[in-house]
């Protein structure tokens, strides 16, 4: 797709024009698919809401199939404009989708929706709605046997069960993730599994395991151009030099992924790497500067303050191990 981009637009800009729907479900996943990858978030939610605008205006002329792409495309507009910090729009496609699908036999779409739902409320840190949610995906995709999403799926969960602390889980899930990856020939979609099994093996002190496969989805990543998972594979090495007193390194890895983030204009991925850099300059003896950046993080908008209540704890810590009268809130 990359290397014929521009008759690709073209093809899509057509097939809606001209309300090929036929069409249109067969080629949407790897548009979206392409999009993600390569983190171009703004022309992916420019391309699903033109679907979903051309759709609306025709809903009588195509039927069902319509009404379950007009779901497909609300679902996608949803994701990309989250990744883009357009919480209150997300919000509002992502709930027409599922309003739209749910009245509907259960199908790849309806999974498809639940599954980026709840992917987006894991972002927000609303794990135990992010889990039910996605287990509910997981578990339409092994129904309909779709071995793409449940790849996905699995990854998540794996990940989820990661911020809760449950890392046997997150181990089988992270290896079914990587196992249906493999069978594929998936790199893509294997780089997931590989940087959550990385953090189990953090989490256990095997650090050389966890370098070697954090390594290995740097590259996987690197070579799709997912520049957003890149980020991400970065605040995972921070993690990891943080663990074994790396301090300096551990700011190297989260400032790289704040610059990424920054360029990809993903708000809540800088204030997640800040909230890393204030914690790693803390461990380092720099407390002051540590405790500056978190409360200019706590300063910012409610709505990118995914990690509100870490800041306020890592506040409430740290302002007892500085003399009183060196900052003000």
């Amino acid at each position: 797709i990359a290397e014929q981009i521009a008759n690709v637009r073209q093809a899509w800009k057509w097939a809606v024009d001209n309300g090929e729907i036929e069409l249109l479900h067969q080629t949407w996943q790897s548009l979206f698919t392409f999009y993600n990858v390569r983190s171009w978030f703004r022309e992916g939610e420019a391309a699903f809401a033109d679907l979903a605008t051309m759709l609306q205006a025709r809903q009588e002329l195509h039927g069902d199939a319509g009404r379950t792409l007009l779901g497909i495309a609300w679902a996608s507009q949803a994701w990309f404009s989250h990744q883009l910090g357009h919480v209150a729009k997300a919000d509002e496609m992502m709930r027409l989708s599922l309003d739209t699908l749910h009245d509907r036999p259960p199908t790849e779409a309806l999974a498809f929706a639940l599954s980026r739902r709840g992917i987006v409320a894991f972002q927000r840190g609303e794990l135990e709605d992010a889990r039910q949610l996605c287990q509910e995906s997981l578990d339409l995709y092994c129904t309909l046997d779709d071995r793409v999403g449940m790849t996905t799926m699995y990854g998540f969960l794996g990940r989820m069960a990661l911020e809760q602390g449950r890392h046997g889980e997150a181990q089988r899930h992270s290896l079914a993730s990587l196992d249906l990856a493999r069978h594929r020939g998936d790199r893509w979609r294997s780089a997931h599994p590989l940087s959550n099994l990385a953090a189990v093996a953090t989490a256990r002190g095997d650090y050389d395991r966890a370098h070697g496969l954090l390594r290995e989805a740097l590259a996987i990543r690197d070579e799709h151009g997912d520049l957003r998972g890149v980020a991400v594979t970065h605040l995972d090495l921070g993690d990891l030099e943080a663990a074994r007193g790396g301090f300096m390194a551990a700011g190297r890895h989260y400032g790289q992924a704040t610059t990424m983030f920054l360029r990809l204009g993903q708000h809540q991925g800088v204030m997640h790497a800040l909230l890393k850099s204030a914690i790693v300059l803390a461990s380092a003896g720099r407390i002051e500067d540590g405790i500056l950046l978190l409360y200019l993080l706590r300063a910012q908008p409610e709505e990118l303050q995914r990690d509100r209540a870490e800041i306020e704890h890592h506040v409430g810590i740290l302002s007892g191990q500085i003399s009183p009268g060196c900052l003000t809130a």
